[in-house]
């Protein structure tokens, strides 16, 4: 299979692998992808919550409340063991993408470009 599940997957991506470490909720998760990337991963939480929700749908994912105070509720989310194997897969459509941008910026313009129109 050659479909490059990293590009179309980048907040699943990073939902899983900060779940991987452990339960989070979503103010948390964007705040780790900002901090963790220097400012340069920013996400929002709509966007992270529709990739949660998308995620929960599949199984990959659960989610638990937790009280906080007296008044407030606050969901966590936990990874499931489904999720553990998509994140391998994930890590491995990431690493075969780095290589092939690696190898892309690496090499150079030999005779003609394929399909070229003259």
């Amino acid at each position: 299979m050659n479909k490059n599940i990293f590009l179309s997957g980048i907040a699943d991506f990073i939902i899983l692998y900060f779940l991987n470490q452990r339960d989070c909720y979503i103010y948390e998760l964007v705040q780790a992808a900002i901090q963790n990337s220097n400012g340069n991963v920013v996400l929002t939480q709509n966007a992270i919550y529709i990739a949660a929700y998308k995620l929960q749908e599949a199984g990959y994912i659960s989610q638990y409340t937790v009280q906080i105070g007296k008044r407030m509720k606050r969901v966590y989310y936990h990874l499931e063991e489904p999720g553990k194997q998509y994140l391998r897969e994930l890590t491995m459509s990431y690493e075969r993408t780095m290589k092939g941008f690696e190898d892309l910026f690496h090499s150079s313009i030999g005779g003609d470009c394929p399909n070229e129109k003259r």
